[in-house]
């Protein structure tokens, strides 16, 4: 079951910024912060993407 999610769409990046590195960490982040306003201590991640971004979406967790 989903309870939130995000994308670099929802978080304000348009055109070819949507895939950068910082794009990615700043989704992450937004994800993390709205599943901590829901008051959940643990949560399941499932990220897609190339390589770059998963790192950086890795290291933002």
């Amino acid at each position: 079951r989903v309870i939130s999610w995000s994308s670099a769409n929802t978080c304000g990046f348009k055109g070819t910024r949507r895939g950068t590195p910082f794009a990615a960490q700043t989704v992450a982040g937004n994800a993390i912060q709205e599943v901590l306003d829901q008051g959940m201590q643990r949560a399941e991640v499932m990220i897609k993407g190339p390589s770059l971004e998963r790192d950086a979406t890795l290291r933002a967790i």
